[in-house]
């Protein structure tokens, strides 16, 4: 009976997309695959801006901005480009985002839309 529970809980964790979850919460989950410590110094960020302004898109876009720089030090210049590329078309493509934070009308973390 024990191993038929072992093997059920098994089952059910292992259907959780735990990838999809966590590249939900933390946003940027290519940097976790190209080189995790800037993935994780990435993440790191988003939960600090997220704290202290309270603003998801915010921490998301600073987290991204930043990423590159991270990989300057963490990982290496090839990966740095590369991560300067995608920043500037999260950027580009959160510009809805951008004109809502700059007019006052993002919602922050726990307000509803």
């Amino acid at each position: 009976m024990m191993l038929l529970g072992a093997a059920l809980l098994a089952y059910l964790l292992g259907s959780i997309p735990f990838g999809l979850l966590l590249t939900r919460l933390a946003g940027l989950g290519v940097w976790l695959a190209l080189a995790w410590p800037v993935g994780l110094a990435a993440c790191a960020t988003w939960l600090v801006v997220a704290a202290l302004a309270r603003y998801s898109s915010l921490a998301s876009l600073i987290a991204i901005a930043i990423a590159p720089l991270y990989a300057l030090v963490l990982a290496d210049r090839e990966r740095a480009a590369l991560g300067a590329l995608l920043a500037i078309l999260i950027v580009l493509r959160h510009h809805e985002n951008i004109r809502r934070l700059v007019s006052g009308r993002e919602p922050k973390i726990g307000q509803r839309a």
